[in-house]
């Protein structure tokens, strides 16, 4: 595939991860149920490592964003204009009296 296509990257390529997968489907067709089972479990721990390690670095990114003196500020005065706001109560209109059972005590 290399020669074929222009921009064909092993480790990012739809192309090459369906290859892939085409050649590890093919190498564990006749295999045991318990080399199977091996295979896929291995598959689900490394995608969740992944996801796991990706996550963490956005957590880290975003301990890194909240860190910043301009950030801080920024919050600050954002929390400080929502507790400036004055607290109403929607009011709910029916447009006329409330039924019977909504007016009685039980």
């Amino acid at each position: 595939p290399p020669e074929v296509l222009v921009d064909y990257d092993q480790t990012v390529s739809l192309f090459a991860q369906l290859e892939t997968a085409r050649q590890e489907e093919y190498a564990y067709k006749n295999a045991p149920a318990r080399e199977k089972t091996v295979k896929a479990l291995q598959k689900i721990l490394d995608n969740s490592m992944t996801r796991l390690t990706l996550e963490e670095q956005r957590i880290n990114n975003l301990a890194n964003d909240l860190a910043k003196p301009e950030t801080v500020v920024k919050m600050k005065q954002s929390v400080s204009t929502f507790l400036a706001k004055p607290k109403t109560v929607p009011s709910i209109g029916f447009g006329r009296a409330p039924p019977l059972f909504m007016s009685k005590k039980f």
